[in-house]
């Protein structure tokens, strides 16, 4: 207050009025007053405290009982920020305490409760004042008899370390510092066991409730420090606190990994890719940080009397922790769990797993892969039973869930039990490896530089780990394969009857001929009953997996099929297969059609009227008043659709050409006509199927067995090869496209063999007539691959070599080296059409 005489600022004579108060001594006060109404020196507060200090002489014993509130409040007041304060109160204190080290060592509890309550007072003086008395207090002792005392403390200088005046944080931080150092001395255990345990659970509460928690990074820094050497210099005292400090530090981890991070993860959750790779990253980087550098080293004090009480709480941060960087972090300490205490766990792995499985559902990719991985590890301490539950379950998962979350969980568990549990694996690969072969065929996604975490590769990986090799594996586990493919034939979602279709399509590939009947038919079952119905989004899969069926299938496929009366008979097929090919939908009408005609290629029946009939209404130019360009009115959509259509029926007719001499005769013209009005109207690739159909036609090609006998046959034939060589020469006057007339010249080299084989002049003269101009055109073109020119004039040469008399009079041996020539010629442009193709492709 003020002074009662001049009115002055005694802030020394108002703490001294206190301090009379606090010892229920008020007289004091007054006889302290009439000494500065008296007394010019009391005016002062020099004077005031030696008034105090002679009142305290005075009052002797009579004081002591009042030393235990008196000492504590003067010993912070010798810490005053203000100078004068703390000199005067320095005086009083040396007048009253004649040994320092033998008082605060007596009235230490007293004082160190007055300076925690005091240190969060509401006058930053007082609190600053606190502050540099803890630090001093600190110094040179260990306060084993005050730990409840220090654990607030702690709480306390917390809160100061934020304060709102600078002066004030800094003392708090020094104050901080000597804790620190207090703390991991007390808590040694050479400094004998019963002290440190107490120490340990005084001191462990507020680092981890308050220190780890706090948002302050200077109160964090010093927390983890203090930690981290606590945890160092514990040891085996920390057993019983295992369950509270590996659980905070977790998640501290999260809490420490800051707001920026999470903020760019989550901006990335547009890219999935990046966002994934970015968790991997943050959950890998964590086993570097100090937080998770102290839980593994106190992992080896857990023993099976602490993992009842610490399992419950890492199941806790598994279920509800919302921090990326702490569930990996719990995924890890369970991973070196199961390294280091395999026996004291297992009792403990059905309740991890059930919560691993649970985890299997989080919605972040990186968390699911990270608890795989776990899972795998947990199965080597796993109950059978546990075993089997979850084995059951991800079967169902990947069976009846059929969403991509849960099948990449699927996959990612599967390749964690490989990797650290392949034992288990081996011994329920009846339930994973038919999963993993069904997985193999998902539609494999568009290929991206940045994709290396594609699932099919992993489901890759897991059936080569678990399966002898890829015949090997499909042949030892086909039961259980054929088991689960009609459930996935039987899915409401196109994509994963598409998925099955693809699977009996490599089963059919890879066994072949050897493929069991009753297996052969039940997949042929399965397929034509999946095609009723109407187009859907990988329908295609289906018939491509009929013809590896019939195409791998060896000899021994139609026989298998004869039963008409089956679902799976081969009149079947072929029927469901036509209906097929009169769907509407280009991209799946190409299919069917390329499909269907390799079937009855293969199985060399004389199907082609029934194939003719459904394309010819969508051939162009089957009218020679037809244009043979499409309308102009069309978009570029309908004439790429056109094309590839074009490009299937060619493909299509020139496969299910038949050897039958009577239909030969009757489709043959028609066939040819079509195909020369195609020829000059449409792309190089279009262009390169009328050539290889040309091929086929000519290669089943067989005179009329009444040739010599019927005008009509012989004129058949003529008309025939004019035709033929109209095409041909069309094809071969095409420029800068190698492969293209690689191709003609080896068709060409077919026709030579045949006219060889006629001894029929009058088809030599229309043939030569009409292709010579165009094999010289060849040869002359200099932009041409000389391994084509080669064998143009290699050809040409065979063809002039037919000489007419030898062409219609008896077969002699020149006729039949000239054939053999032209062949060869015809193989010599296929061998090269590569390079030429590649040279062309350059120089254009």
């Amino acid at each position: 207050g003020k002074n009662p005489v001049s009115g002055g600022n005694l802030s020394t004579y108002k703490e001294l009025c206190g301090l009379a108060t606090d010892m229920g001594q008020p007289d004091l006060v007054y006889k302290f007053m009439h000494l500065a109404n008296y007394n010019a020196t009391w005016n002062s507060r020099k004077g005031a405290a030696f008034g105090f200090s002679s009142i305290a002489a005075a009052a002797g014993d009579h004081l002591e009982q009042y030393l235990p509130k008196i000492i504590p409040k003067l010993y912070r007041y010798q810490f005053d920020p203000t100078p004068r304060i703390q000199q005067s109160m320095g005086a009083i204190w040396s007048a009253l305490v004649p040994e320092t080290t033998k008082t605060v060592d007596k009235y230490l509890p007293e004082i160190l409760s007055e300076l925690q309550k005091e240190v969060t007072s509401g006058q930053w003086r007082v609190r600053e004042s606190c502050c540099t008395a803890i630090t001093e207090i600190l110094r040179g002792r260990t306060l084993e008899q005050c730990a409840d005392t220090l654990a607030n403390i702690w709480m306390d200088v917390f809160r100061v370390m934020d304060d709102i005046k600078e002066s004030v944080r800094v003392a708090a931080n020094k104050t901080a510092q000597s804790l620190s150092r207090v703390s991991i001395k007390m808590c040694d255990v050479s400094g004998g066991a019963k002290a440190g345990e107490r120490s340990v659970k005084a001191i462990l509460p507020p680092l981890l409730e308050k220190g780890l928690t706090s948002n302050v990074t200077e109160v964090k820094a010093i927390a983890i420090a203090t930690i981290m050497k606590i945890t160092k210099s514990a040891g085996s005292l920390l057993s019983p606190h295992l369950h509270t400090l590996i659980p905070a530090l977790l998640e501290a981890t999260s809490e420490m990994e800051g707001q920026g991070i999470n903020y760019l993860s989550t901006r990335l959750g547009a890219d999935s890719d990046t966002q994934q790779k970015l968790d991997t990253a943050r959950i890998s980087s964590i086993s570097g940080h100090p937080t998770m550098e102290c839980v593994n080293f106190v992992l080896q004090y857990v023993n099976s009397s602490n993992l009842e009480q610490l399992v419950p709480r890492l199941i806790e941060l598994i279920k509800s922790s919302p921090g990326l960087v702490t569930k990996g972090g719990t995924s890890m300490v369970i991973n070196n769990l199961t390294n280091q205490c395999p026996l004291d766990l297992q009792p403990h792995t059905g309740k991890l797993l059930a919560a691993l499985v649970t985890g299997l559902s989080d919605r972040n990719p990186a968390v699911r892969m990270q608890y795989a991985k776990t899972i795998g590890q947990l199965m080597r301490t796993a109950k059978e039973s546990s075993k089997e539950k979850l084995f059951a379950k991800l079967k169902t998962w990947y069976m009846e869930k059929e969403d991509e979350m849960s099948r990449a969980s699927v996959a990612y568990t599967f390749k964690g039990i490989c990797s650290y549990s392949p034992d288990v694996m081996k011994n329920y690969a009846n339930i994973a490896m038919p999963i993993a072969f069904l997985a193999m065929h998902e539609e494999k996604p568009a290929p991206s530089v940045d994709d290396n975490n594609n699932l099919q590769e992993i489901w890759e990986e897991v059936w080569q780990d678990g399966t002898p090799g890829n015949e090997g594996g499909i042949r030892l586990y086909l039961t259980e394969i054929m088991d689960i493919i009609p459930k996935a034939m039987e899915s409401g979602k196109w994509s994963v009857k598409a998925q099955a279709a693809r699977a009996m399509g490599t089963i059919c590939t890879k066994l072949g001929g050897t493929i069991n009947p009753s297996v052969q038919k039940r997949i042929a079952a399965l397929l034509i009953g999946a095609l009723a119905g109407r187009t859907w989004a990988g329908k295609e899969c289906i018939i491509r997996s009929l013809q590896d069926l019939v195409v791998y299938g060896g000899d021994g496929v139609a026989a298998n099929l004869q039963d008409k009366s089956g679902d799976a008979s081969l009149e079947t097929l072929l029927e469901a297969l036509f209906k097929e090919c009169k769907k509407e939908k280009v991209e799946y009408k190409v299919v069917a059609l390329v499909t269907t005609a390799t079937i009855i290629n293969h199985i060399n029946k004389d199907l082609f009227k029934e194939l003719y009939d459904i394309v010819s209404p969508h051939m162009k130019g089957s009218n020679p008043s037809e244009d043979a360009q499409p309308q102009e009115s069309e978009d570029k959509e309908d004439k790429e659709n056109d094309l590839k259509l074009q490009e299937a029926i060619i493909t299509s007719l020139g496969l299910a050409w038949p050897a039958n001499v009577n239909t030969q005769k009757m489709f043959a013209i028609e066939m040819l006509d079509r195909m020369e009005t195609i020829v000059g109207a449409t792309t190089r690739k279009n262009q390169e199927c009328v050539a290889i159909a040309l091929g086929r036609i000519m290669q089943k090609w067989k005179e009329p067995s009444d040739i010599n006998t019927s005008q009509a046959s012989g004129q058949l034939c003529e008309d025939v090869f004019s035709r033929a060589a109209r095409i041909l020469s069309t094809l071969l006057l095409v420029p800068k496209f190698g492969d293209l007339r690689t191709k003609t010249l080896k068709v060409l080299g077919t026709v030579i063999k045949l006219l060889v084989d006629s001894k029929r002049a009058s088809l030599v003269y229309i043939f030569r007539d009409e292709i010579s101009k165009s094999l010289d055109g060849v040869i002359k073109d200099l932009g041409s691959d000389p391994a084509i020119k080669t064998t143009a004039r290699d050809l040409k040469a065979a063809l002039n070599a037919i000489k007419p008399d030898d062409a219609g009079g008896a077969e002699n041996g020149g006729a039949a080296e000239n054939g053999k020539d032209a062949e060869n010629g015809g193989e010599k442009g296929a061998k090269n059409s590569d390079e030429v193709a590649a040279k062309d492709d350059a120089a254009n």
